[in-house]
């Protein structure tokens, strides 16, 4: 179904934010309320619904009320996780908790298991509180970052490339202090900006297109300075949000994290700076060869049986 004219949803609303599967509005009373898709409990309502698809995903089509003094909602990339700053400056977070983003401790009040893989995912389907005296709160894909009214950041989530900010590379599911005097910060794709109140920019984590300004390609575990007389950080004015520098690869795609994964890993690029060419065929040869960059490049063992596969292809 698609409304061609506009529908009056809700009244008395003085903010609405939303991601490519779920709404969020702040009516005036400070009430939140919530509408989508509530695969993995990302509407907060103890995941019911108003309709459920094959998969056993249900979706939610009218507002339901969530939490109240709410002053602000983030909804994560891809709406993985929600969260939300009471008036009493408290975090409050719900969703999908594969890697800790929630800062729960890991856990959820259900689990979702894949029928091919066996993982088990949990997911939180109502408000946990987190944090206390939080200004801002940002999302990221898997990772979350807070600052406090003090103006501590704190970090948490999925750390594969450094971008907690901790010095290291294992996953927090709780909060953990890595910056003080922050002023704000942004999240992007495994990668972390904050601007100190000193006005200078640190940034950490992944780093394949040199998007940290460190001057090199190399990821990093902790902050570093790259700028001074800085008022604030954020992303480029985005369409359709693609997905790092690749045009045609987006968000909404279902392969969009196995081809950054792929680009992360250094097992594939695109076929220009700019397009990735996601549907393309792929031969034999460059099949092996995504499958043995991603084994690590080992040795081979044993001849070479093929006539027509030289040592220098």
């Amino acid at each position: 179904f698609v409304a061609f004219t506009p529908v009056k949803v809700l009244e008395n609303v003085k903010s609405v934010t939303a991601d490519s599967v779920c709404t969020a509005a702040i009516r005036t009373d400070g009430t939140l309320w919530m509408w989508g898709d509530n695969q993995y409990g990302r509407i907060g309502n103890g995941g019911a619904g108003t309709d459920t698809d094959r998969y056993g995903w249900v979706y939610q089509r009218t507002p339901v009320e969530v939490l109240e003094d709410v002053s602000s909602v983030t909804i994560g990339a891809d709406a993985n996780a929600v969260a939300a700053i009471k008036t009493d400056g408290t975090l409050w977070m719900w969703g999908n908790n594969c890697c800790g983003q929630l800062g729960s401790g890991g856990t959820g009040d259900k689990t979702y298991v894949d029928e091919d893989s066996g993982a088990v995912t949990p997911y939180q389907t109502t408000p946990v509180q987190v944090l206390e005296d939080v200004a801002a709160v940002a999302l990221g894909t898997k990772h979350t970052a807070a600052v406090k009214t003090d103006g501590s950041l704190w970090t948490w989530g999925e750390n594969t490339c450094g971008q907690l900010g901790t010095g290291g590379t294992e996953d927090s599911n709780v909060p953990v202090k890595v910056l003080e005097g922050v002023a704000s910060v942004y999240l992007g794709w495994n990668w972390t900006a904050a601007v100190k109140t000193d006005g200078t920019l640190w940034t950490w984590g992944w780093n394949y297109y040199g998007q940290l300004g460190a001057g090199n390609f190399e990821s990093a575990s902790a902050p570093a300075k790259v700028l001074e007389s800085v008022s604030d950080v954020r992303p480029a004015p985005a369409q359709e949000a693609p997905a790092g520098p690749f045009s045609d690869v987006h968000r909404s795609d279902y392969f969009c994290e196995p081809v950054l994964w792929a680009v992360a890993c250094r097992i594939t690029n695109g076929v220009t700076d700019t397009t990735f060419a996601p549907r393309q065929t792929c031969t034999n040869a460059q099949i092996l060869t995504f499958l043995w960059r991603a084994m690590g490049d080992p040795e081979p063992e044993g001849e070479d049986p093929f006539t027509k596969v030289p040592e220098t292809a």
